[in-house]
């Protein structure tokens, strides 16, 4: 018999703040992004939210900036960042249903358009062994500026799930599917249990129509500025 998985996005399932808007911060505090970097993120995040950008263009757009770097320059940057303003926004109800999956016997992995360098120590945080992500093309240990295709957003989230399927022998038809957002319904649609998590509101309209199990997390308050 095959097994069952439980997936997780990030950005408001696992993580309270949007991880790319967190990670343009932490830039202009460490004087790598300008306040109009910032109010751009801000902007894509505005875009993102009701599925009017395309989040592959930017992506590559955004990658650019790292065009050349050693990949364990954009590593360490981030677990920094990962320690200093992320790691904070943990939900502890997402972490509850993380091991609520593992005591059942379930393969558990982070599913997110968010590239390996948060991914990496997120799970290294959590305990989760997998984690599919966005991830960066490397030549010789340095960054070419490229994404790897597809990348792990709308229906490359379905093409990296589909392939982790095969390899780990989980049945996709029968897992979970934890998210926020209406980018992500064609795979919502696949998984045998499909549960939306602080939705938008275009995910949740659907939500209700479908009958799909809706979670609101309660809002999370931290004492640092982040």
């Amino acid at each position: 018999m095959k097994k069952t998985a439980a997936f997780f996005d990030v950005d408001h399932t696992i993580l309270a703040k949007a991880s790319g808007t967190l990670y343009v911060k932490y830039l202009h505090q460490i004087g790598l992004a300008s306040r109009w970097d910032i109010a751009k993120s801000l902007y894509w995040l505005l875009l993102y939210k009701v599925n009017l950008i395309d989040i592959v263009r930017v992506t590559n757009q955004a990658m650019k900036t790292v065009e050349g770097w050693p990949e364990t320059r954009l590593s360490g940057i981030c677990d920094q960042w990962f320690e200093v303003m992320v790691k904070q926004w943990i939900y502890p109800e997402a972490v509850e249903l993380i091991r609520k999956h593992e005591r059942e016997g379930q393969v558990v992995s982070i599913l997110t358009a968010a590239t390996v360098y948060l991914g990496r120590p997120l799970s290294r945080y959590l305990g989760m062994e997998n984690a599919l992500c966005t991830r960066l093309e490397l030549k010789d240990g340095t960054l070419t500026g490229r994404i790897v295709e597809p990348m792990c957003y709308g229906h490359g989230k379905i093409f990296w799930a589909k392939k982790f399927c095969e390899e780990k022998g989980v049945d996709l038809s029968k897992s979970y599917f934890y998210t926020d957002s209406i980018t992500d319904l064609d795979l919502l649609e696949l998984v045998g249990h499909p549960v939306v998590v602080n939705p938008d509101p275009l995910l949740k309209r659907e939500a209700l129509k479908r009958a799909w199990p809706i979670i609101n997390f309660k809002p999370l308050i931290v004492n640092r500025k982040s």
